[in-house]
């Protein structure tokens, strides 16, 4: 479970190993179960990520090479899957007992992929037949594919993990099922008038992350202090001449000012994380999507959101 906890971080993932960093054209070339998804997250690094054998409690490091999450809503639960995939078949045969060890999981080894599935009942069993089977198919929601191709990738903005969420109403329900009644309604007039189709979010570096780090930085509450950054996107079904003036009458309430960052008007703000850490909150409202850069460096979260195509 550390293992995952940092490639979540740290590297990528799918079924397959693609050569190419996670930009649009490689998440097209992904595969994914062959069943609708309401979230999918792919995650990788340039090059393979090294997890410290003490992280993980094996006998030797282990290089990690892409990690997929897959989560399908229901009425009354959110089951999770996904494809952790190493660079050699012995790692993924010492990693494999680790994971088959947590009774909430059912997983399997495939060559250098462990796919699991956590969770129980109908839907479980449904993802679990679906791999079992073999029957993945290439990402193809065409809809998801636009929006990350406006996401940068390259440079000192290197696309570490990308995000898309399909807000469906049942997996809406789902995580708004313990929330108190004002917030549900907050979120359902959100949802109903403006109309959103998909929500996209990635992590950005400026340099390789190292697992090992990223540890280090959790323990001490430090982990914003380096270029880490994310880079968010929601598109609404609306025109933007709807979504833009109640958007940013939104804001006004909430606190953000608005400040002109070349020719791109912006809205700021910023959310004090602890330690002495502050987070600097972007918001750039074009048509009908709404990009947000979050990032402890300033500059960061600036070079992020200036970046989108």
């Amino acid at each position: 479970m550390t293992l995952m906890a940092v490639l979540a971080v740290g590297c990528a993932g799918e079924t397959t190993q693609p050569t190419a960093p996670p930009s649009h054209t490689g998440l097209a070339s992904t595969l994914v179960p062959n069943t609708n998804l309401d979230v999918y997250v792919y995650i990788k690094q340039e090059n393979p990520t090294t997890v410290p054998k003490d992280l993980i409690g094996t006998p030797s490091d282990v290089v990690a090479e892409s990690l997929a999450l897959w989560g399908v809503a229901t009425e009354d639960k959110f089951v999770l899957g996904g494809g952790l995939t190493l660079v050699s078949a012995a790692d993924a045969a010492r990693i494999y007992p680790l994971i088959l060890s947590q009774t909430e999981f059912w997983a399997k080894l495939s060559d250098r992929t462990i796919y699991f599935v956590q969770g129980s009942g109908t839907p479980a069993e449904a993802l679990k037949t679906v791999i079992s089977k073999n029957d993945f198919k290439q990402y193809d929601d065409q809809q998801a594919l636009e929006e990350v191709a406006l996401f940068p990738d390259g440079g000192t903005t290197k696309l570490v993990a990308i995000g898309i969420i399909k807000p469906s109403k049942t997996l809406v329900s789902l995580m708004t099922k313990n929330v108190d009644p004002a917030t549900l309604g907050m979120v359902n007039t959100l949802l109903k008038w403006a109309s959103i189709q998909v929500m996209t979010a990635g992590l950005y570096s400026a340099q390789p992350i190292d697992a090992a780090e990223v540890v280090r930085g959790v323990e001490r509450g430090n982990i914003w202090e380096s270029d880490l950054g994310i880079l968010a996107s929601v598109k609404s079904g609306l025109p933007g001449f709807v979504v833009s003036p109640i958007i940013k009458r939104f804001l006004g309430n909430a606190g953000y000012t608005e400040t002109q960052l070349g020719e791109l008007s912006l809205h700021q703000a910023s959310w004090d994380a602890g330690n002495g850490t502050t987070i600097h909150i972007l918001l750039r409202i074009d048509g009908n999507r709404i990009f947000a850069a979050m990032s402890g460096n300033e500059s960061y979260a600036q070079t992020l959101i200036t970046s989108v195509k």
